[in-house]
C-alpha cells in the first residue's frame, strides 16, 4: 500500500518535470530571484530590529544588612531546626521561605561567620554565607536532613572538627 503511494507520488513529479521546458527557464529564474530579494528585504528589517533591541541590565540583588537574616518571615518547624541543631550545631541560623505557585519551600542555611568558607571579595558582596535549596514538602524532614549533611559534607575537615567540637560544647556533653 505504501509502495504504491509512493509510486503515484513519484510519477506525478516525473510528469511536472517533464513538462518544464527549456523556454519556461527564464521565467522560473525570474522568480526565483523575487522570492530571494523578498527574503533578502526582511532580512534586513529583522537584523534592523534585532539592532535596536536592548537587552535591559539586571544588577544583581544584594541582601540588605538591615535586614535580619537569622530570622525568617515564617515560622521555622521544631523538626527542622532541631535537624540542623543536630548535624550541624545550634549556631547556624535557618530560614524558610515557602513558594505560592507550587508545593515546595525554600531552605537556607545562614553559616555563622566562623565556619564560613567564603573569600573576602565574596564577603564584601554578600554579606553573609547563604546555603539555599528549594525543598519539597513531600521531602519535609528528610529533604532538610539531606541538606544539612551536604552543607556539613562541603566543609573542609577541619571546619567539621571545629562545628562537632562546638556542637558538643553548645549541647554540654
Amino acid at each position: 500500500m505504501f509502495n504504491k503511494k509512493v509510486e503515484v507520488w513519484y510519477n506525478k513529479y516525473m510528469a511536472k518535470e517533464q513538462k518544464l521546458k527549456l523556454k519556461d527557464l527564464p521565467l522560473l529564474l525570474e522568480n526565483l530571484k523575487a522570492s530571494i530579494g523578498g527574503l533578502a528585504g526582511r532580512i534586513e528589517k529583522l537584523e534592523e530590529k534585532f539592532d535596536s533591541f536592548t537587552i535591559p541590565v539586571v544588577s544583581p540583588t544584594i541582601l540588605n544588612p538591615a535586614t535580619p537574616v537569622l530570622g525568617s518571615e515564617y515560622p521555622i518547624p521544631v523538626d527542622y531546626r532541631s535537624v540542623v541543631s543536630d548535624i550541624l550545631n545550634a549556631s547556624f541560623g535557618v530560614t524558610v521561605t515557602p513558594h505560592s505557585d507550587s508545593p515546595v519551600f525554600t531552605f537556607t542555611i545562614v553559616v555563622p561567620e566562623k565556619y564560613s568558607t567564603m573569600s573576602p571579595a565574596q564577603k564584601e558582596v554578600m554579606k553573609y554565607d547563604l546555603r539555599p535549596r528549594v525543598i519539597s514538602y513531600a521531602e519535609g524532614v528528610n529533604g532538610v536532613r539531606e541538606w544539612a549533611l551536604k552543607v556539613f559534607e562541603n566543609f573542609s575537615m577541619e571546619i567539621r572538627a571545629q562545628i562537632v567540637d562546638d556542637r558538643t560544647k553548645l549541647v554540654g556533653v
